[in-house]
């Protein structure tokens, strides 16, 4: 039987910031996650660099929700094949 993912949700309140960006990584680095959900992006346009700087390369596959005007935005992170 395999293992259940793990999964990481988490309201980052915004992920404009290099700082904050660095944060998440730090986080999902030593998460081990296998799937990872972030509230809050405040972000319009997510793309695989900005998934690279937040989760790093093994998270390849990821689908988002632009957020309106200043709230909102979801980003869903997965590693493919786990």
């Amino acid at each position: 039987m395999a293992a259940s993912p793990k999964i990481l949700v988490w309201n980052a309140r915004g992920l404009n910031s290099r700082a904050k960006r660095r944060a998440v990584f730090q986080v999902v680095s030593t998460s081990a996650a296998s799937v990872v959900c972030i509230q809050e992006t405040k972000l319009h346009l997510i793309t695989s660099s900005i998934v690279l700087q937040c989760l790093g390369a093994e998270f390849s596959d990821f689908f988002f929700l632009p957020a309106e005007g200043t709230r909102g935005g979801i980003l869903l992170a997965w590693k493919p094949g786990e």
